[in-house]
């Protein structure tokens, strides 16, 4: 219980430090949870490409880069090249739910390989895994929806709010350690309402992984929506 209340408190008031506005909540309803796992935008198949700016922090160190995405829901796998800020190439991976593939890395760079590996985890439980799910417990609190998941060696839970009922937080706890990740700015692309501010905390290793997501095109549906002016600051 102080787990779920520890959520709310979150969704209500934001993440501490994050570069974005907390959202703005209203009264709930009943709701289920196949009605709120199935709004999120990565359900279904589709085909999206994403500009990101993106910022590394690990303690006193931040790294900044950009990222350059196509991600296929309905495979669940994303393809995905990051550059520094210098405009070099770094690497170019795909990340799917159970696998990361290298195409290429830049050359002469050994610690390259667990830097790509560790943003390939943050990247996967962002997208791709895990996902709120229809059979997932649900309790309907005064402004947010909690969504929660036991297994036998972990736990998952989704706070669902605001605007549309979309994603605002999910957590996770197991044998990879303890994060969270924080979804800000949700805006329309075709019938779906993409998070163009995200934030992720592994707790374990002390890493924060900040996303501004720059611009969204579906390539399959040729809908675009961007976020002008923006950036890491």
């Amino acid at each position: 219980m102080l787990a779920v209340l520890g959520m709310v408190t979150l969704a209500l008031g934001g993440c501490r430090h994050a570069p974005f506005s907390p959202p703005q909540l209203s009264p709930t309803r009943p709701l289920t949870a196949q009605v709120l796992a199935g709004g999120v935008w990565t359900r279904g198949p589709g085909v999206y490409r994403l500009r990101l700016t993106v910022v590394a922090k690990r303690y006193w160190s931040k790294v900044p880069l950009t990222g350059f995405m196509e991600f296929d829901t309905g495979r669940r796998e994303i393809r995905l090249v990051v550059m520094n800020d210098m405009g070099g190439k770094l690497f170019d991976i795909t990340v799917s739910r159970d696998a990361v593939a290298e195409h290429w890395l830049m050359p002469d760079q050994p610690r390259l390989h667990g830097f790509a590996t560790a943003l390939a985890g943050s990247v996967r439980r962002i997208f791709l895994e895990p996902q709120a799910d229809a059979g997932d417990s649900v309790c309907v609190e005064p402004y947010t929806y909690v969504l929660r998941r036991h297994e036998p060696d972990r736990e998952s839970c989704f706070v669902f709010g605001g605007n549309g009922n979309v994603l605002l937080e999910k957590s996770g706890r197991g044998p990879g350690g303890k994060w969270h990740v924080y979804y800000y700015d949700h805006r329309p692309v075709g019938e779906r309402l993409v998070p163009f501010g995200i934030v992720m905390d592994d707790h374990q290793t002390g890493y924060r992984l900040t996303l501004w997501i720059e611009t969204v095109r579906r390539t399959d549906e040729q809908t675009e929506a961007g976020n002008r002016g923006s950036g890491a600051g």
